[in-house]
């Protein structure tokens, strides 16, 4: 049911085709969130470094600075599921788990 006539996801877009622009409707299938865009990359990046230079910040209580900042400098790809979402989605998770360990001002014990 989740393909017919080799089509991904074709039952989902017979139902929503009188809603949606045809391009919209018709687009291929994309891994989440799977940025491959450089100016993303290159910012998450910037704010890796400025998240590096705070040794205070609580996810470095959870995960080692030294080898994050060995896996920025070296631009190798995190083996996983972070392959798949791009090449700065492991970078982008620590940043977002960061700021959610400051907004709910979470110690660790």
């Amino acid at each position: 049911m989740k393909t017919s006539g080799g089509i991904e996801k074709s039952l989902l877009r017979d139902a929503v085709a009188d809603l949606l622009p045809p391009e919209v409707a018709q687009r291929p299938k994309s891994v989440y969130p799977g940025v491959r865009n450089l100016a993303y990359n290159q910012a998450v990046s910037a704010r890796m470094h400025e998240l590096l230079a705070r040794p205070e910040a609580p996810v470095f209580q959870l995960i080692d600075p030294v080898k994050v900042k060995a896996m920025l400098t070296a631009g190798t790809p995190v083996p996983g599921v972070w392959s798949i979402s791009g090449p700065m989605a492991w970078a982008a998770y620590l940043l977002m788990l960061n700021e959610w360990l400051l907004s709910y001002d979470v110690r660790l014990v």
